[in-house]
Protein backbone atom coordinates (compact mmCIF):
# COMPACT_ATOMS: atom_id res chain seq x y z
CA UNK A 1 0.00 0.00 0.00
CA UNK A 2 2.56 2.18 1.31
CA UNK A 3 4.21 2.16 -2.74
CA UNK A 4 1.53 2.82 -4.61
CA UNK A 5 1.31 6.26 -2.36
CA UNK A 6 4.59 6.65 -3.08
CA UNK A 7 4.12 6.80 -6.39
CA UNK A 8 1.17 8.76 -6.41
CA UNK A 9 2.62 11.73 -4.21
CA UNK A 10 6.07 11.14 -6.69
CA UNK A 11 3.52 11.85 -9.36
CA UNK A 12 2.08 14.77 -7.86
CA UNK A 13 5.09 16.49 -7.24
CA UNK A 14 6.39 15.79 -11.23
CA UNK A 15 3.17 17.65 -11.92
CA UNK A 16 3.14 21.00 -10.17
CA UNK A 17 7.37 20.95 -10.22
CA UNK A 18 7.13 22.57 -13.61
CA UNK A 19 4.81 25.72 -12.78
CA UNK A 20 6.90 25.97 -9.15
CA UNK A 21 8.23 29.08 -9.85
CA UNK A 22 5.44 30.85 -10.17
CA UNK A 23 4.48 29.69 -6.27
CA UNK A 24 7.91 30.95 -5.13
CA UNK A 25 9.05 34.09 -4.03
CA UNK A 26 11.82 35.46 -6.39
CA UNK A 27 15.00 34.04 -6.09
CA UNK A 28 13.29 31.40 -4.00
CA UNK A 29 14.18 28.16 -6.66
CA UNK A 30 17.69 29.34 -7.24
CA UNK A 31 17.93 29.73 -3.18
CA UNK A 32 16.73 26.26 -2.66
CA UNK A 33 18.95 24.61 -5.55
CA UNK A 34 22.35 26.46 -3.69
CA UNK A 35 21.15 25.11 -0.47
CA UNK A 36 20.57 21.75 -1.83
CA UNK A 37 24.51 21.59 -3.17
CA UNK A 38 25.62 23.77 0.17
CA UNK A 39 24.07 20.82 2.41
CA UNK A 40 24.59 18.05 0.14
CA UNK A 41 21.18 16.06 1.09
CA UNK A 42 19.04 14.21 -0.39
CA UNK A 43 16.17 16.33 -2.03
CA UNK A 44 12.65 16.38 -1.08
CA UNK A 45 9.60 17.83 -1.91
CA UNK A 46 7.35 19.26 0.85
CA UNK A 47 3.63 19.48 -0.52
CA UNK A 48 1.41 21.81 1.79
CA UNK A 49 -2.38 21.16 1.57
CA UNK A 50 -4.72 23.28 2.89
CA UNK A 51 -8.46 21.81 4.31
CA UNK A 52 -10.38 23.28 2.65
CA UNK A 53 -8.75 24.53 -0.45
CA UNK A 54 -7.82 28.27 0.02
CA UNK A 55 -5.68 29.90 -2.23
CA UNK A 56 -3.10 32.14 -1.55
CA UNK A 57 -2.16 31.49 1.85
CA UNK A 58 1.52 32.27 2.78
CA UNK A 59 3.58 29.77 4.01
CA UNK A 60 7.80 30.08 4.84
CA UNK A 61 9.92 27.52 5.18
CA UNK A 62 13.32 28.27 6.32
CA UNK A 63 12.62 31.94 5.82
CA UNK A 64 11.43 31.54 2.15
CA UNK A 65 7.60 32.49 1.33
CA UNK A 66 5.38 30.58 -0.42
CA UNK A 67 1.82 30.64 -1.29
CA UNK A 68 -0.34 28.26 -2.02
CA UNK A 69 -2.72 28.15 -5.79
CA UNK A 70 -6.39 27.92 -6.06
CA UNK A 71 -6.14 24.21 -5.44
CA UNK A 72 -5.25 25.60 -2.14
CA UNK A 73 -1.77 22.54 -2.79
CA UNK A 74 1.99 24.28 -3.04
CA UNK A 75 5.35 22.53 -4.10
CA UNK A 76 8.64 23.19 -2.42
CA UNK A 77 11.28 21.81 -2.94
CA UNK A 78 13.82 21.35 -0.82
CA UNK A 79 16.11 18.76 0.82
CA UNK A 80 15.82 15.79 4.07
CA UNK A 81 16.01 17.25 7.23
CA UNK A 82 14.39 19.12 9.96
CA UNK A 83 12.98 22.30 8.75
CA UNK A 84 11.28 25.18 10.05
CA UNK A 85 7.34 25.72 8.72
CA UNK A 86 5.27 28.54 9.30
CA UNK A 87 1.95 29.58 8.23
CA UNK A 88 2.58 33.63 7.50
CA UNK A 89 -0.75 35.04 7.00
CA UNK A 90 -4.42 34.29 5.20
CA UNK A 91 -5.87 36.30 2.70
CA UNK A 92 -9.49 36.73 2.42
CA UNK A 93 -10.68 35.58 -0.73
CA UNK A 94 -13.41 37.65 -1.34
CA UNK A 95 -14.73 40.39 0.76
CA UNK A 96 -15.49 39.84 3.94
CA UNK A 97 -14.72 36.44 4.28
CA UNK A 98 -12.04 35.77 7.16
CA UNK A 99 -9.57 32.82 7.18
CA UNK A 100 -7.97 31.54 10.27
CA UNK A 101 -5.41 28.98 10.59
CA UNK A 102 -6.77 26.14 13.10
CA UNK A 103 -4.53 22.63 13.39
CA UNK A 104 -2.33 20.56 11.83
CA UNK A 105 -2.79 17.25 10.87
CA UNK A 106 -1.18 16.04 13.58
CA UNK A 107 -3.44 18.29 16.17
CA UNK A 108 -0.95 20.72 16.96
CA UNK A 109 -2.96 24.20 16.99
CA UNK A 110 0.31 26.41 16.58
CA UNK A 111 1.47 28.34 13.35
CA UNK A 112 4.79 28.06 13.25
CA UNK A 113 6.47 24.58 14.03
CA UNK A 114 9.24 22.32 13.17
CA UNK A 115 8.82 18.98 10.63
CA UNK A 116 11.12 16.47 9.28
CA UNK A 117 10.94 15.87 5.87
CA UNK A 118 12.06 12.90 4.28
CA UNK A 119 13.83 11.97 0.69
CA UNK A 120 11.58 11.61 -1.22
CA UNK A 121 7.79 13.64 -1.36
CA UNK A 122 6.25 14.64 2.17
CA UNK A 123 2.48 16.03 2.26
CA UNK A 124 1.57 18.29 5.12
CA UNK A 125 -1.93 19.29 5.60
CA UNK A 126 -2.91 22.31 7.31
CA UNK A 127 -6.54 23.05 8.52
CA UNK A 128 -8.39 26.31 8.52
CA UNK A 129 -11.67 27.99 9.80
CA UNK A 130 -13.61 29.93 7.33
CA UNK A 131 -15.86 32.52 7.79
CA UNK A 132 -18.57 34.90 6.01
CA UNK A 133 -21.12 37.56 6.83
CA UNK A 134 -24.70 36.46 7.51
CA UNK A 135 -27.69 39.06 6.85
CA UNK A 136 -30.89 38.63 8.01
CA UNK A 137 -34.32 38.68 6.65
CA UNK A 138 -37.76 38.47 8.79
CA UNK A 139 -40.76 37.17 7.71
CA UNK A 140 -44.49 36.66 9.19
CA UNK A 141 -46.91 33.44 8.54
CA UNK A 142 -47.96 34.84 5.39
CA UNK A 143 -44.67 35.29 4.01
CA UNK A 144 -44.70 39.11 3.94
CA UNK A 145 -41.73 41.41 5.29
CA UNK A 146 -40.82 42.32 8.48
CA UNK A 147 -39.02 45.51 9.46
CA UNK A 148 -35.57 44.69 10.77
CA UNK A 149 -36.26 47.94 12.74
CA UNK A 150 -39.40 45.97 14.65
CA UNK A 151 -37.02 43.38 15.83
CA UNK A 152 -35.49 44.02 19.05
CA UNK A 153 -32.94 41.26 19.51
CA UNK A 154 -31.44 37.76 18.23
CA UNK A 155 -29.95 35.41 19.70
CA UNK A 156 -28.57 32.60 17.86
CA UNK A 157 -26.44 28.85 19.56
CA UNK A 158 -23.88 26.72 17.43
CA UNK A 159 -23.23 23.15 17.37
CA UNK A 160 -19.72 23.99 19.25
CA UNK A 161 -22.01 25.46 22.37
CA UNK A 162 -21.24 29.40 21.13
CA UNK A 163 -24.31 31.56 21.77
CA UNK A 164 -24.85 34.66 19.69
CA UNK A 165 -26.95 37.54 20.86
CA UNK A 166 -27.67 40.72 18.74
CA UNK A 167 -29.64 43.51 17.27
CA UNK A 168 -30.54 42.33 14.22
CA UNK A 169 -29.49 45.25 12.18
CA UNK A 170 -25.92 45.30 13.58
CA UNK A 171 -24.97 41.01 13.84
CA UNK A 172 -21.38 39.56 14.04
CA UNK A 173 -19.10 40.32 11.55
CA UNK A 174 -19.09 37.03 10.63
CA UNK A 175 -19.75 33.38 11.31
CA UNK A 176 -17.59 30.35 11.37
CA UNK A 177 -18.50 28.08 7.99
CA UNK A 178 -16.67 24.85 9.42
CA UNK A 179 -14.92 23.42 11.90
CA UNK A 180 -11.93 21.19 11.42
CA UNK A 181 -11.92 17.08 13.02
CA UNK A 182 -9.23 14.64 12.12
CA UNK A 183 -9.98 11.46 10.56
CA UNK A 184 -7.90 8.36 9.55
CA UNK A 185 -7.35 10.00 5.63
CA UNK A 186 -5.98 13.33 7.73
CA UNK A 187 -8.32 16.60 8.22
CA UNK A 188 -11.72 17.04 7.51
CA UNK A 189 -13.91 20.41 7.52
CA UNK A 190 -17.55 19.81 8.98
CA UNK A 191 -20.03 22.49 8.29
CA UNK A 192 -21.53 24.49 11.31
CA UNK A 193 -25.17 24.53 12.03
CA UNK A 194 -26.82 27.69 13.69
CA UNK A 195 -30.08 27.58 15.22
CA UNK A 196 -32.53 30.30 15.85
CA UNK A 197 -33.25 30.53 19.80
CA UNK A 198 -35.04 33.71 20.32
CA UNK A 199 -36.36 36.55 18.45
CA UNK A 200 -37.57 39.53 20.38
CA UNK A 201 -40.34 42.00 19.47
CA UNK A 202 -42.36 44.18 21.74
CA UNK A 203 -41.04 42.54 24.91
CA UNK A 204 -42.30 38.96 23.38
CA UNK A 205 -40.27 36.12 21.50
CA UNK A 206 -41.82 34.91 18.29
CA UNK A 207 -40.04 32.24 17.24
CA UNK A 208 -40.14 28.68 18.78
CA UNK A 209 -36.48 28.14 20.18
CA UNK A 210 -34.73 25.59 17.81
CA UNK A 211 -36.71 24.90 14.80
CA UNK A 212 -35.31 26.78 12.86
CA UNK A 213 -31.63 26.13 11.82
CA UNK A 214 -28.89 27.34 9.24
CA UNK A 215 -25.64 27.25 7.80
CA UNK A 216 -23.02 29.96 6.32
CA UNK A 217 -23.39 30.07 3.03
CA UNK A 218 -20.75 30.75 -0.34
CA UNK A 219 -23.36 32.78 -1.71
CA UNK A 220 -23.72 34.76 1.08
CA UNK A 221 -27.94 34.34 0.99
CA UNK A 222 -29.52 36.16 3.92
CA UNK A 223 -31.05 33.49 6.46
CA UNK A 224 -35.08 34.29 6.61
CA UNK A 225 -36.33 33.34 9.86
CA UNK A 226 -39.94 33.09 10.04
CA UNK A 227 -41.73 34.82 13.35
CA UNK A 228 -45.58 34.43 14.88
CA UNK A 229 -47.39 37.33 14.18
CA UNK A 230 -51.06 37.66 14.21
CA UNK A 231 -53.68 40.03 13.29
CA UNK A 232 -56.19 41.13 16.03
CA UNK A 233 -59.54 42.08 14.97
CA UNK A 234 -60.86 44.91 17.95
CA UNK A 235 -64.52 45.70 18.29
CA UNK A 236 -66.02 48.24 21.41
CA UNK A 237 -69.79 48.15 21.93
CA UNK A 238 -71.77 49.20 24.62
CA UNK A 239 -72.14 47.67 27.92
CA UNK A 240 -75.93 47.59 28.18
CA UNK A 241 -77.31 47.86 24.88
CA UNK A 242 -74.40 46.15 22.60
CA UNK A 243 -74.36 49.21 20.19
CA UNK A 244 -71.44 50.30 18.69
CA UNK A 245 -69.28 53.29 19.95
CA UNK A 246 -65.99 54.32 21.26
CA UNK A 247 -63.15 56.68 20.07
CA UNK A 248 -59.83 54.49 20.31
CA UNK A 249 -58.46 51.23 21.67
CA UNK A 250 -55.59 51.75 24.39
CA UNK A 251 -53.23 48.97 23.54
CA UNK A 252 -50.70 48.28 26.28
CA UNK A 253 -47.57 45.80 24.74
CA UNK A 254 -46.02 42.79 26.81
CA UNK A 255 -43.21 45.51 27.23
CA UNK A 256 -45.74 47.96 29.10
CA UNK A 257 -45.47 50.19 26.26
CA UNK A 258 -49.19 51.88 25.01
CA UNK A 259 -50.30 52.47 21.97
CA UNK A 260 -53.71 54.84 20.91
CA UNK A 261 -55.12 52.91 18.28
CA UNK A 262 -57.60 54.65 16.40
CA UNK A 263 -61.03 53.18 15.48
CA UNK A 264 -62.52 53.09 12.04
CA UNK A 265 -66.39 54.13 11.26
CA UNK A 266 -68.03 51.00 12.58
CA UNK A 267 -66.07 51.71 15.54
CA UNK A 268 -63.87 48.62 14.46
CA UNK A 269 -60.16 48.39 13.86
CA UNK A 270 -57.57 45.92 12.77
CA UNK A 271 -54.13 45.69 14.13
CA UNK A 272 -51.47 43.84 12.17
CA UNK A 273 -48.48 42.56 12.94
CA UNK A 274 -48.86 42.19 16.46
CA UNK A 275 -46.02 39.65 18.38
CA UNK A 276 -47.23 36.43 20.08
CA UNK A 277 -48.28 37.48 23.66
CA UNK A 278 -50.12 38.83 26.73
CA UNK A 279 -52.05 42.09 25.56
CA UNK A 280 -54.21 44.51 27.65
CA UNK A 281 -56.85 46.24 25.61
CA UNK A 282 -58.76 49.41 27.22
CA UNK A 283 -61.34 51.27 24.96
CA UNK A 284 -61.34 54.79 24.85
CA UNK A 285 -64.48 57.73 24.32
CA UNK A 286 -68.01 58.86 25.83
CA UNK A 287 -67.92 56.70 28.85
CA UNK A 288 -65.81 54.37 31.06
CA UNK A 289 -63.72 51.99 29.42
CA UNK A 290 -64.02 48.63 30.54
CA UNK A 291 -60.10 46.85 30.58
CA UNK A 292 -60.18 43.35 28.66
CA UNK A 293 -56.73 40.68 28.38
CA UNK A 294 -56.08 39.20 25.43
CA UNK A 295 -53.37 36.26 24.87
CA UNK A 296 -52.42 36.35 21.30
CA UNK A 297 -51.22 33.29 20.00
CA UNK A 298 -53.60 33.32 16.30
CA UNK A 299 -55.38 36.00 14.37
CA UNK A 300 -57.70 36.93 17.12
CA UNK A 301 -61.35 38.88 17.25
CA UNK A 302 -61.70 40.54 20.78
CA UNK A 303 -65.14 42.46 21.86
CA UNK A 304 -64.24 45.15 24.34
CA UNK A 305 -67.32 46.64 26.80
CA UNK A 306 -67.90 50.45 27.41
CA UNK A 307 -69.73 52.15 30.01
CA UNK A 308 -71.47 54.85 28.02
CA UNK A 309 -72.93 58.18 29.72
CA UNK A 310 -76.54 56.48 28.39
CA UNK A 311 -75.87 53.45 30.81
CA UNK A 312 -74.71 56.00 33.80
CA UNK A 313 -77.79 57.89 33.53
CA UNK A 314 -80.20 54.94 33.23
CA UNK A 315 -78.37 52.95 36.33
CA UNK A 316 -79.20 56.13 38.02
CA UNK A 317 -82.87 56.76 37.32
CA UNK A 318 -83.30 52.97 38.02
CA UNK A 319 -81.67 53.64 41.32
CA UNK A 320 -83.41 56.81 42.46
CA UNK A 321 -86.69 55.51 41.26
CA UNK A 322 -85.82 51.92 43.06
CA UNK A 323 -85.03 53.93 46.55
CA UNK A 324 -88.23 56.36 46.39
CA UNK A 325 -91.08 53.97 44.96
CA UNK A 326 -90.11 51.14 47.07
CA UNK A 327 -91.67 52.90 50.17
CA UNK A 328 -93.97 54.49 48.21
CA UNK A 329 -95.61 50.76 47.20
CA UNK A 330 -95.71 50.13 50.76
CA UNK A 331 -92.46 48.18 51.14
CA UNK A 332 -91.07 48.16 54.89
CA UNK A 333 -88.29 46.40 56.52
CA UNK A 334 -89.51 44.24 59.36
CA UNK A 335 -87.69 41.53 61.78
CA UNK A 336 -89.84 38.46 62.26
CA UNK A 337 -88.88 35.44 64.84
CA UNK A 338 -86.10 33.07 64.18
CA UNK A 339 -85.53 35.32 60.56
CA UNK A 340 -83.44 37.99 59.99
CA UNK A 341 -84.28 41.52 58.72
CA UNK A 342 -86.49 41.49 55.42
CA UNK A 343 -88.71 43.28 53.25
CA UNK A 344 -92.79 42.45 54.25
CA UNK A 345 -95.50 43.87 52.06
CA UNK A 346 -98.86 44.35 54.24
CA UNK A 347 -102.46 46.83 53.23
CA UNK A 348 -102.64 48.30 56.11
CA UNK A 349 -100.98 49.24 59.39
CA UNK A 350 -99.65 46.72 61.63
CA UNK A 351 -101.66 45.18 64.46
CA UNK A 352 -100.40 43.49 67.45
CA UNK A 353 -101.97 41.36 69.25
CA UNK A 354 -103.75 42.58 73.23
CA UNK A 355 -103.15 40.46 76.05
CA UNK A 356 -105.70 39.51 77.88
CA UNK A 357 -105.88 40.22 81.28
CA UNK A 358 -106.25 36.98 83.45
CA UNK A 359 -109.04 36.77 85.82
CA UNK A 360 -108.61 34.80 89.15
CA UNK A 361 -110.64 32.94 91.25
CA UNK A 362 -111.13 31.03 94.18
CA UNK A 363 -109.44 27.66 94.84
CA UNK A 364 -111.98 24.97 93.91
CA UNK A 365 -113.60 27.05 91.21
CA UNK A 366 -113.68 27.60 87.55
CA UNK A 367 -111.72 30.95 86.48
CA UNK A 368 -113.71 33.25 84.23
CA UNK A 369 -112.14 33.36 81.07
CA UNK A 370 -110.47 30.10 80.96
CA UNK A 371 -111.12 26.45 79.36
CA UNK A 372 -112.58 23.78 81.36
CA UNK A 373 -110.20 21.38 82.72
CA UNK A 374 -106.53 24.07 81.89
CA UNK A 375 -105.08 25.94 84.98
CA UNK A 376 -105.16 29.89 84.97
CA UNK A 377 -102.46 30.79 83.37
CA UNK A 378 -101.75 33.82 85.28
CA UNK A 379 -101.21 31.65 88.81
CA UNK A 380 -98.67 30.15 89.95
CA UNK A 381 -98.58 28.17 93.27
CA UNK A 382 -95.40 29.26 95.81
CA UNK A 383 -94.60 26.73 98.15
CA UNK A 384 -97.90 24.78 98.45
CA UNK A 385 -99.72 26.60 100.81
CA UNK A 386 -100.48 30.16 98.99
CA UNK A 387 -100.87 31.06 95.19
CA UNK A 388 -99.60 34.24 93.94
CA UNK A 389 -101.02 35.81 91.32
CA UNK A 390 -98.76 36.86 88.09
CA UNK A 391 -100.92 38.30 85.42
CA UNK A 392 -98.03 41.35 84.07
CA UNK A 393 -95.18 39.42 84.04
CA UNK A 394 -95.72 35.73 82.25
CA UNK A 395 -96.93 35.77 78.70
CA UNK A 396 -100.28 34.61 77.51
CA UNK A 397 -99.53 31.59 76.07
CA UNK A 398 -97.59 30.60 78.85
CA UNK A 399 -99.10 26.75 79.76
CA UNK A 400 -98.27 26.78 83.61
CA UNK A 401 -100.07 23.98 85.57
CA UNK A 402 -100.84 24.88 89.19
CA UNK A 403 -99.86 22.53 91.73
CA UNK A 404 -103.29 23.08 93.47
CA UNK A 405 -105.03 20.60 90.98
CA UNK A 406 -104.89 17.75 93.22
CA UNK A 407 -106.12 19.78 96.15
CA UNK A 408 -108.88 20.67 93.72
CA UNK A 409 -109.50 17.08 92.75
CA UNK A 410 -109.42 16.13 96.72
CA UNK A 411 -111.76 18.79 97.18
CA UNK A 412 -114.36 17.48 94.85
Amino acid sequence: MKAPRSLLLGAIAAAIAGPLATGVTGGSAVRAADLRSATGGPAATLILQTVPAVKAIAVSLDGTTYRTGADGWVAIPTTAGPHRLRILHQDSSSAGTSIRFARWRDGIALASREITVGPGTHVEQAGFVISRPVAFRFTDSGGRTVPLSQVEQVTLTNGLGQRFTFPPGRPPATFAVNRMVRGRSGLRPLPIRYSVRTVLMDGSDVVFGGSQNFYVSRDKQPWTVRVLLFPLQVRVRDALFKFPIGDAVRLTLPNGVHRLIPLGNGHDVLVPGLARGNYELVPEGPGFGLSAPAALSGPQTATLLMLSWIDVLVIAVFAVLFLIGLPLAGGRVGRKPGHGRRLTWQAGPTRRPQPVPAQVGTLGEETAGTRPGMPDPGRVAVGGTGGLNVTDVMPALWDVEPRTRGKRRRGR
